[in-house]
């Protein structure tokens, strides 16, 4: 599989690789590309529930346990190539709701991982999974990674606390690393774990089965929706380039925005014309839970990743659209 035109997959064979949250949407799709090249993979979950049987050339090792616990990555880091870190409590209300759980689930994984590195003299690549939210409203776009922070719950104020803590044992020379800001993931996988993430899919979910959709007020709120395997192709891609990557911040995304409400009319456009279905739209109300962020404009500039990497997004919306009915049904 080519990632850019100057790296493929190939290029990890017999790298040992260590991704966190392996139970989860993000690191089942990366693995999967993973699956064919004779490597050594340790898949790290918390729970194991959705562990899936991987049939190929690599390696695999399940490890079920606390990465929260320094003495677990005394246990499993020695010999680690590249760490895709993709474990966190993905739910904004249960962040705010509970601030030190987030911090324990989210911040401190991390902050073990690195003390081990510091302590032990490992020097792994770690890719940390972060997320465009922390720009929180920014007034213009596109967004690029000179805009400035604006996190505006407990869980992006943690996923910055993640990034500030690997650059600073970046800056010593204890690891080397980048964060990859994510903007909306959607496409086939495993269910994602947080009820509020994950509602391209759930959109979808509900159309082939011709229940009603519904959109939040006007639906007049922009979103950069990037395909799942787009984002794996670049932190892979990114997996492959340390030098490049090192003490940096990316904006991964599709570079193009649409309104939810074009969003939501373009699931129901496709599911019709392949399905047969006419499906009902409706706008409501914004719940008196919503968050800030529900309502907040976002189109990601991913200029600076794709000149360092050579690296694009190659699936449009209308193909990531129709590549999730086509799996779904």
């Amino acid at each position: 599989m080519k990632l850019t035109e100057q790296l493929s997959t190939e290029d990890y064979h017999g790298k040992h690789i260590l991704v966190t949250g392996s139970s989860g949407y993000l690191a089942n799709n990366l693995i999967e590309f993973l699956s064919d090249i004779p490597c050594k993979i340790t898949r790290v979950s918390k729970t194991g529930e959705i562990l899936s049987l991987i049939n190929g050339k690599s390696e695999i090792t399940d490890i079920i346990t606390d990465i929260s616990d320094e003495h677990t990555w005394q246990q499993i880091l020695p010999g680690v190539d590249i760490v895709f870190h993709f474990a966190a409590q993905t739910s904004i209300s249960k962040a705010n709701e509970n601030p030190i759980y987030d911090r324990n689930q989210n911040v401190l994984p991390l902050l073990s991982l690195l003390e081990t590195c510091r302590k032990y003299q490992h020097h792994p690549l770690i890719l940390l999974s972060s997320t465009v939210a922390i720009y929180g409203l920014p007034e213009n776009l596109p967004v690029n990674e000179c805009f400035p922070n604006q996190p505006l719950s407990m869980y992006e104020m943690h996923k910055l606390h993640c990034e500030q803590y690997l650059n600073y044992y970046i800056f010593h020379g204890y690891v080397r690393g980048a964060s990859l800001r994510l903007a909306n993931v959607y496409g086939p996988g495993v269910k994602v774990a947080a009820g509020e993430r994950g509602i391209l899919n759930k959109m979808v979910k509900r159309a082939i089965h011709g229940e009603a959709l519904t959109i939040y007020g006007d639906g007049d709120f922009y979103r950069d929706y990037v395909y799942i395997d787009d984002v794996s192709k670049a932190f892979l891609t990114a997996g492959l380039m340390p030098d490049v990557m090192n003490a940096k911040t990316f904006i991964i995304a599709n570079g193009e925005a649409y309104t939810v409400k074009e969003a939501i009319h373009k699931i129901a456009e496709i599911v019709t014309k392949k399905l047969g279905k006419s499906i009902e739209i409706s706008h409501v109300a914004l719940p008196q839970s919503a968050n800030i962020l529900d309502t907040r404009n976002f189109k990601g500039n991913i200029t600076a990743f794709c000149q360092a990497t050579g690296w694009q997004p190659c699936v449009n919306f209308e193909q990531g659209i129709d590549n999730t009915i086509r799996a779904l049904i």
